[in-house]
């Protein structure tokens, strides 16, 4: 008696794919993928003049009692940091978009690397300027952007859907606590 086996096509179904992005919403997620991709990078290329005051030493606030050339190493530590950072999570987003755009999970995280590497990683901060208005700015941009899609992220990764179900109301919460940041 044979027994037989079905093979991996055969065993995958409809229901088992994960969800496409289809039709208009597709269009709508690729032009809007782009149109953040530019100005991300657009603010990454601005943040540079920023960057190299950093590395040069024309940039440093000596917060502590130290020495200077402490200060200086500090300071091109973070710079280089930050760059990195930046650079990384914009790299991973284009990967990420690039090689499966049409899957609503990569979609959304690929938008959210694209905030991180802007605002969480520096550029946003360096390219503001003046540190005491753009201190104040960095965070509430940062509270207000990141916070609710940080959350939804680790309640829908890696499947898309939210687990467990009340998480959805943390995350819509979550809007209604920044509101006022």
């Amino acid at each position: 008696m044979a027994v037989s086996v079905p093979n991996q096509a055969e065993a995958v179904t409809e229901a088992s794919l994960p969800p496409r992005i289809s039709g208009r919403w597709r269009i709508v997620v690729r032009i809007a993928w782009v149109v953040v991709a530019l100005v991300g990078l657009g603010i990454f290329i601005a943040a540079l003049p920023g960057y190299a005051n950093r590395l040069g030493g024309a940039d440093i606030q000596m917060p502590i009692a130290a020495p200077h050339e402490y200060v200086v190493a500090m300071n091109t530590a973070g710079a280089l940091a930050s760059v990195v950072a930046a650079l990384t999570s914009l790299s991973l987003a284009m990967v990420l978009f690039w090689h499966k755009p049409d899957e609503p999970m990569a979609a959304f995280t690929s938008f959210y690397l694209l905030a991180y590497g802007v605002v969480m990683a520096g550029p946003l901060g360096v390219w503001g300027g003046a540190r005491h208005v753009s201190e104040w700015l960095d965070i509430t941009i940062q509270a207000g952007l990141m916070t609710t899609p940080t959350l939804t992220l680790f309640f829908v990764f890696p499947s898309g859907r939210f687990v467990p179900g009340w998480a959805r109301w943390v995350s819509v919460l979550s809007l209604i606590f920044i509101l006022p940041v």
